[in-house]
């Protein structure tokens, strides 16, 4: 496995991200469900992720976006 890949232990109904969290990794589920939840409408699911499944890259893009730093630079991070 590549060794800049970490797991991450996540337990159940546990966030993995909140919202506002600058987002610094892409997550690659291997196990197990999880949900993108709008906690302004008691966590209810709008888009789940199931085992196989990435998420974060567009988190991270749109991260970058909002404190204004390039991509570019981002990754040279």
């Amino acid at each position: 496995m590549c060794p800049l890949l970490k797991p991450s232990y996540f337990g159940f109904n546990q966030f993995i991200y909140y919202e506002g969290d600058e987002v610094k990794d892409i997550q690659f589920l291997i196990e197990g469900k999880a949900s993108f939840v709008l906690p302004s409408f008691r966590n209810c699911a709008y888009i789940e992720i199931d085992k196989g499944d990435q998420f974060g890259l567009v988190d991270i893009i749109g991260s970058t976006q909002m404190i204004g730093v390039e991509i570019d630079e981002w990754f040279s991070k």
